[in-house]
């Protein structure tokens, strides 16, 4: 169990509602205790949303009175060793891993985050404001931020893929309770061309196996995100789907449930309508700065 759990309590604006959530809820199993409701209360939330971990056998969820059972997607992976991965990817995902070798790319697990490594990752994030034809929310962000972030990492392994001596990708995998999940994948896009993010997956998955950890999870698949959702399909991640549970903490709570409007807005658009108006939303999430 990571200490400090409960101390990570997160509330955005959705709607009309301030949504609570644990930005960990897929590394632990949710325990409902008086601090984490005091939290709740302390941040003014009027719904708390939370899933119950069914990919893993014997896992133990708070179930709440009144509060509603949904569904949600996970992009995940199930893995027994490196080799029988190896096997079940395709040839042609196979092949990027190598092309990556032959390449001349590295893939490191960095122990100390020094000043130049953190300026390299930086210059990742800054490198374009349009990734996957739309908006970059990362885009500007400043260096005191992204080597602040890197050195206050707890229980993950920071993941860099390195090219004559230069970070050209990096990535973050946390740990938990059975389970890793990948918490960010970049690179730089003018050497996507020796495929630096394969050769990420492929050490995530290495470095999982000798953690005897068998559960790899990568956000969501997403409507709307096609080329990372068949990225992530070629290794290996099925969309699986399980319980979500939204409890109403106010009246405005209880409305937005009643209203159907407790998830998110993408989560709300069908994809008949939301895939041929794609083009447009990632014309103005360049120009407005939106992302989905």
């Amino acid at each position: 169990m990571r200490v400090g759990y409960f101390l990570r309590v997160l509330v955005k604006k959705e709607f009309f509602i301030n949504k609570a959530y644990l930005p960990d809820e897929y590394l632990e199993d949710v325990k409902i205790t008086g601090e984490l409701v005091r939290l709740l209360r302390d941040q003014e939330a009027d719904l708390f949303t939370y899933v119950e971990r069914t990919f893993l056998e014997n896992s133990k969820v708070a179930l709440i009175n009144g509060a509603l059972r949904d569904t949600d997607d996970i992009a995940l992976l199930k893995v027994d060793s490196y080799e029988e991965w190896w096997q079940r990817i395709g040839r042609k995902t196979r092949n990027m891993i190598k092309k990556a070798e032959k390449s001349g790319v590295k893939v490191e697990i960095i122990n100390e985050v020094t000043d130049s490594l953190a300026k390299g990752i930086w210059k990742i994030y800054n490198e374009t404001p349009i990734r996957q034809d739309r908006y970059f929310s990362h885009y500007g962000i400043s260096y005191e931020e992204v080597k602040s972030g890197l050195i206050s990492r707890v229980n993950s392994d920071l993941l860099c893929a390195f090219w004559q001596g230069q970070v050209i990708g990096f990535s973050v995998l946390e740990y938990g309770d059975k389970v890793a999940a990948v918490s960010q994948i970049l690179s730089l896009t003018k050497h996507l061309d020796k495929a630096p993010n394969n050769a990420l997956i492929a050490k995530m998955v290495e470095r999982s196996v000798q953690r005897n950890i068998h559960n790899i999870i990568y956000a969501r698949m997403g409507k709307f995100h096609e080329t990372l959702t068949q990225f992530k399909k070629h290794h290996g991640f099925i969309t699986y789907y399980l319980p979500r549970y939204y409890i109403p903490l106010t009246r405005r709570g209880n409305v937005a449930i009643k209203l159907k409007l407790h998830k998110p807005f993408k989560d709300t658009v069908p994809e008949i309508i939301g895939r041929p108006l794609l083009p447009l939303f990632n014309l103005l999430s360049s120009k407005l700065r939106l992302s989905l």
